[in-house]
């Protein structure tokens, strides 16, 4: 395995030697994308909500969601905290909240890997606006690929949820430091955060490149590493609207192997199995194209245009 490693990392080598500008695009436009897109989008979120933990937000949704969390995912209260951001501010963020919440010993492992299989979201902002206004010039349709990946979400924390899990709310634990302490440890975790996410997406852009320039794998495979790249293909091809939205929500739901890396990266120090977490992402990402393919059929037919 080691040598095959080694074998993929001196390709890596060439393949940078000899397409220096198809690699140096990849790079400026992975950093425009961050520095554009994600950083002013997932900043505010994570330190609002880092602040929101140390003042005990998550005992305001453990009030509202507790017999929802429990008797519907067989989760701690403590994860409608997670579900409630997560659907605002999407992934990776799921994973900072879990973390969040394990390093207040108000969930354990059991809840985090529970959470994760139904909190993979993506910034509403981006499909409406990014992905239904801007490449697919259709609002009516960002809307429902948005509805279809959040339905496809909540079903798939229904069907992996663990029916002999023992449902154990712990008590919250406030922190007391002064405002100041709080907001200066937020913004320091979240830059911190931010800089190995930015990191990461860098990476897989370079590493998609790099597969294209070496292999004739079609470019929406692509877009399972990294789905910017791979929305950004599908919506320029000349496929019909509807295969388009379905490939679209099926990309979205998986998330791609750049954010699988996020999350983990983020809860590097918890026992979390990526084999579960993957299966769940392929069970979200198919009845997510279920979904949408129902929905569009269903307002096509009582003649809403997209």
């Amino acid at each position: 395995m080691k040598k095959i490693l080694i074998l993929f990392l001196i390709i890596c080598i060439g393949t940078i030697l000899l397409n220096p500008q198809d690699i140096y695009d990849a790079f400026t436009n992975s950093l425009k994308i961050c520095i554009f897109n994600l950083f002013p989008s997932l900043f505010p979120f994570l330190v609002i909500s880092n602040l929101m933990t140390n003042y005990g937000f998550i005992d305001i949704c453990n009030n509202y969601g507790k017999n929802i969390m429990n008797k519907l995912f067989k989760v701690n209260s403590s994860g409608s905290y997670v579900l409630f951001l997560s659907l605002i501010s999407g992934s990776p963020s799921n994973a900072k909240y879990i973390l969040q919440l394990l390093e207040n010993k108000s969930i354990d492992n059991n809840d985090a890997k529970n959470l994760l299989n139904f909190t993979h979201y993506v910034n509403p902002l981006f499909i409406i606006g990014g992905i239904g206004l801007k490449l697919l010039k259709s609002k009516q349709l960002g809307i429902i690929i948005l509805i279809s990946h959040y339905i496809s979400g909540i079903i798939t924390g229904i069907l992996l949820r663990n029916h002999y899990n023992p449902i154990k709310d712990k008590k919250i634990l406030v922190n007391n430091n002064s405002f100041m302490n709080n907001l200066t440890k937020s913004i320091k975790d979240t830059i911190n955060t931010l800089t190995l996410i930015i990191g990461i997406i860098t990476s897989c852009f370079i590493l998609s490149t790099i597969i294209s320039n070496v292999t004739n794998i079609p470019q929406v495979f692509i877009g399972l590493i990294e789905i910017t790249s791979g929305i950004n293909y599908i919506s320029m091809t000349n496929i019909n609207i509807f295969y388009k939205a379905i490939i679209i929500t099926f990309l979205i739901s998986f998330g791609g192997f750049s954010i699988h890396m996020q999350v983990l990266s983020i809860l590097n120090k918890e026992k979390i199995r990526y084999l579960s977490y993957f299966f769940a992402r392929i069970i979200h990402a198919l009845i997510a194209s279920i979904t949408i393919t129902i929905l569009y059929l269903l307002l096509h037919q009582i003649g809403i245009p997209f």
